[in-house]
Order: structure tokens, then sequence, then C-alpha cells
């Protein structure tokens, strides 16, 4: 769900095709759209700090990056209330590390190749898995 008070992190290239949930996502529905510096996505204590400064509500992003990300600071996402990750398969043990450390956090498996369209099915992960 996106609203006219969510505030969409832009995680992604404008070319990539996330970026059309990303862009028109936010936009369509009122919501902020806060672009993120390639510098400040890859180094995940200068991220957080972005995520907390900016009040940023919803995300998008790669299961490698996430993973790269949770294994620094399971706790940066604690600000969310949505975060879809995708486009690679999910590893368990961090999805469920990040859940233990951000319990309101609605964790969303967003699925789609790029030729079927940016998210063919989504799937909220709302219980530990093994």
């Amino acid at each position: 769900p996106l609203h006219e008070e969510d505030r969409m992190a832009q995680t992604g290239a404008v070319s990539f095709d996330a970026g059309t949930f990303e862009v028109f996502g936010a936009l369509l529905n009122g919501a902020a759209l806060y672009p993120v510096k390639k510098e400040t996505l890859l180094d995940a204590k200068q991220f957080a700090a972005f995520l907390r400064e900016q009040r940023i509500t919803t995300m998008w992003l790669t299961s490698p990056l996430f993973n790269q990300l949770a294994a620094k600071d399971a706790g940066m996402f604690g600000t969310l209330r949505h975060l879809i990750i995708g486009g690679d398969a999910l590893v368990p043990h961090i999805v469920s590390k990040v859940k233990q450390a951000s319990p309101s956090l609605s964790l969303w498996n967003g699925y789609g190749p790029t030729e079927n369209t940016t998210f063919s099915t989504s799937f909220l992960i709302d219980r530990e898995y093994s």
C-alpha cells in the first residue's frame, strides 16, 4: 500500500525495471520520492542514517543488496513500514534476523521477471522460515 504520507527511497537506477515501481508507485499515489546516492546506498551506516533522516516508509531492494546491508545492521530497516526484496532467492536466516530486529516491518518478497512486469507476484513474509 502506498499513500500520500509515504516516503519512498529510490534505490534503483531509472533504467532498471524496479524503477517503475519506485518512481510511478510513489508519484502516482502522491507519495514523496527520495533518490539515494550510490555511495550512500552501498554503505550500511550512511544508508541507515539516510533512512532515519528522510523518514523513509517504503523501499525496494535487490536480495543481494538486502543481504549485504542486513548482515552489517539488521535493525537498520526499523523505521520503514514496508520493505520489498526480490530479484533473487531470499536467504531465510537473514530475513528472519531482520524480522526479529524490526517486528513491525512488513517484509515482502516481490518477484517478477523483467520481461513480464516489475512484480508479477508478491508475498508478505509474515513469519520466520527455515
